[in-house]
């Protein structure tokens, strides 16, 4: 287990700060904490994860609506006048 000392803390995470000088994200389960206040830390906290190509799957409804209609307009106002183009015209 790791310590730190409470240097930010909102609704869902407390930030961090550890005797060797990092700055960690940790998971406020409580809402009592308090800045300044020192508190072990459980092993499986998150330290300075870098962001994958899969993070996108995580995002909330809203955000993934979004980025699904981007890429429905995308199909349609780039690709779909592309493949439209090389067909021959009857008359």
């Amino acid at each position: 287990m790791r310590r730190g000392i409470i240097v930010e803390k909102n609704k869902k995470f407390v930030t961090l700060l550890t005797p060797d000088g990092q700055f960690l994200k940790a998971k406020n389960d409580r809402q009592t904490y308090e800045i300044g206040e020192e508190i072990m830390l459980p092993t499986e906290t998150r330290m300075g994860r870098r962001a994958s190509f899969f993070d996108f799957l995580r995002l909330r409804p809203f955000k993934m609506g979004i980025f699904t209609m981007t890429a429905i307009m995308l199909f349609i106002f780039i690709i779909l006048p592309f493949s439209l183009m090389t067909r021959p015209m009857r008359i």
